[in-house]
């Protein structure tokens, strides 16, 4: 079982004898009742790791702020997290490398998780703006004063060209 201020998560092992697959999990959410007043801001949503840090937040009770780089990215999103509407905002950011480009979204957010990064193009420079986005996102959070945490994640995806895909809509699966 893991345990916050917030939330516990109880994953245990499904023991139907009729099923022969030991990788069924059974995962069950538990809310403080303080934690309808928690927002996280998440960078990314966009993707299949900050699509799914997004839903995980939202089970758990959390609002959250997303932000986006194009306005067209926002009505996808809408339709994947129809279901907790009320506790779902966005946030316009179209360069994310920008220095104080978070200032303003980070207001009253209590934890940010910065999953964003630049998607692999062949002969395009990735570190340069995955280290301004994540330097940009850092020096905002350190300027709120409500900040509790900041998570920062990557994935060996960012690096790898899609080719014709990446029209911005949101990936969503099962584990």
């Amino acid at each position: 079982m893991l345990e916050s201020a917030h939330s516990s998560i109880n994953i245990s092992s499904n023991n139907n004898n009729n099923n022969n697959n030991n990788n069924n999990r059974a995962i069950a959410y538990s809310q403080n009742p303080n934690m309808s007043k928690s927002t996280v801001f998440i960078t990314g949503a966009t993707g299949f790791i900050g699509a799914q840090i997004t839903a995980f937040a939202l089970r758990a009770g959390y609002k959250v702020k997303l932000s986006v780089r194009r306005e067209a990215q926002i009505d996808s999103l809408k339709k994947a997290f129809s279901e907790s509407a009320d506790r779902v905002e966005f946030v316009l950011i179209p360069d994310i490398t920008k220095t104080g480009a978070f200032d303003n979204a980070l207001q009253g957010a209590e934890h940010v998780i910065h999953v964003a990064s630049p998607l692999a193009i062949p002969g395009q420079d990735l570190l340069t703006p995955a280290v301004k986005g994540t330097t940009s996102v850092l020096e905002s959070a350190l300027k709120v004063p409500s900040i509790k945490k900041v998570v920062i994640t990557a994935s060996v995806a960012s690096l790898i060209p899609l080719g014709q895909g990446g029209n911005g809509t949101v990936v969503k699966g099962t584990f």
